[in-house]
């Protein structure tokens, strides 16, 4: 007799339950203790759960923070602020929208992002799920430097490859970690990149 494999939609869910609420105690434990300082035990005992539990719903201490990372990279607030974007009319009110979403995710991801950075020139799975985030979310931002081409908003000589570049510098990871690590408000950050980028890409009028 054959068997055929059944699918719980509530077992599934709570194993996203699961899984999602593993990777908020770990990551309040490791934003406490710092990620070396913060071991597996310790996150199965605040989450109530068993270490086997973690490794068979995420995986080892790495793989929780590189699933910290995919959530940071795949957070549905991206999607929605370059969305937002790429139906505006006005250059500068797009631009505005692209800092305003982006500028909640790192806030909200602070951490893992920073944490993944820090650790990337010594650990290769980190560097290589950086570079792989790096490249979905650059390739998110050139689709909005084809928008503002499109409404005619780029300054003469600024292409679409170079207002995705200029894109990137401005609204990247990085540049929101190092005015973050600078002392810089979230709001200050904010309202400078959006500045620096309209300035850039359609001049001072926007």
């Amino acid at each position: 007799m054959s068997t055929r494999s059944y699918s719980s939609p509530t077992r599934e869910r709570a194993a996203a339950d699961t899984r999602a609420g593993i990777l908020a105690t770990a990551l309040r434990l490791f934003e406490e203790a710092g990620y070396a300082g913060t071991s597996m035990a310790e996150i199965a005992a605040a989450a109530g759960v068993s270490v086997n539990t973690i490794y068979s719903s995420v995986g080892n201490k790495t793989q929780v923070l590189l699933a910290l990372l995919s959530d940071a990279s795949d957070d549905e607030r991206i999607d929605a602020s370059l969305d937002g974007a790429r139906s505006e009319r006005s250059p500068a009110e797009s631009i505005a929208i692209v800092s305003a979403g982006t500028r909640a995710v790192f806030e909200s991801h602070s951490w893992a992002l920073g944490a993944l950075y820090d650790n990337g020139a010594s650990r290769p799975e980190f560097a290589r799920a950086i570079e792989q985030a790096e490249a979905r979310y650059r390739g998110r931002l050139d689709s909005v430097a084809t928008h503002l081409d499109q409404t005619g908003g780029l300054l003469p000589g600024v292409g679409v490859e170079r207002a995705g570049d200029i894109l990137w510098f401005y609204f990247g990871f990085r540049p929101w970690r190092e005015l973050h690590q600078s002392g810089w408000s979230w709001d200050d950050a904010q309202e400078w990149l959006a500045r620096q980028a309209t300035a850039a890409l359609v001049g001072a009028a926007g």
